[in-house]
């Protein structure tokens, strides 16, 4: 008995490893990784570009610079360009009640060393 015990042991820590050589940090491996693992039945979870907005700056006067501001929408410091995500994950409000280490842990692992996101309810 305890043979077969260890055997399954090893089936399913196998079969998992497996799973995850199998999935990469590719948007349709990620996406397919956290429905799976997060919301199997409906699949509610989809990743989309993160924001990369300009930055618009207000200059003094003795700059000498165009005072015209314009229509002008203010933004998280994370949404800008070189500082803001590079992609962003869009995950249903109860999921992310009552899961959201599981969700930082499964977009940390499968996601490119370099990459950062950021996690919208919907």
């Amino acid at each position: 008995m305890p043979i077969s015990n260890l055997h399954y042991q090893w089936k399913v820590k196998r079969l998992s490893d497996w799973y995850k050589l199998k999935h990469t940090g590719q948007v349709c491996y990620l996406r397919k990784v956290l429905n799976d693992n997060l919301d199997p039945s409906l699949r509610r979870i989809y990743i989309d570009e993160g924001n990369s907005f300009r930055r618009k700056y207000i200059y003094t006067r003795a700059e000498k610079k165009p005072v015209f501001l314009g229509k002008m929408f203010i933004y998280q410091n994370a949404e800008y360009l070189n500082t803001g995500a590079d992609f962003n994950v869009y995950v249903p409000s109860e999921i992310i009640n009552q899961s959201k280490h599981q969700l930082d842990a499964l977009i940390v692992f499968y996601k490119l060393a370099s990459k950062r996101y950021k996690i919208y309810p919907i």
